[in-house]
């Protein structure tokens, strides 16, 4: 598989998968949740927790070796190919 990085190029290595099964919260009302639609490109609010709620992190390739990652896609696990970046 080829991967885009951050700077634009094909790298031939996968985006390397850091973390999995995160929700984001607010932190004044804790109540609400981020969550992204399968039929809108866009990122809603909900106070009803639901399977559009879990994202991954991915580290995107290309980043310097031995220096600390700083470059990420956040995806939907619900809608996988829907990304933060």
């Amino acid at each position: 598989n080829w991967c885009t990085g951050a700077d634009g190029k094909c790298y031939q290595e996968n985006n390397e998968l850091i973390a999995t099964h995160f929700t984001f919260r607010n932190a004044r009302w804790t109540d609400y949740h981020l969550y992204i639609s399968r039929y809108v490109d866009d990122l809603f609010v909900t106070r009803s927790q639901s399977s559009q709620d879990y994202f991954s992190l991915y580290s995107l390739p290309g980043q310097s070796a031995g220096a600390p990652r700083s470059e990420f896609l956040i995806a939907s696990e619900r809608w996988p190919n829907n990304v933060i970046s």
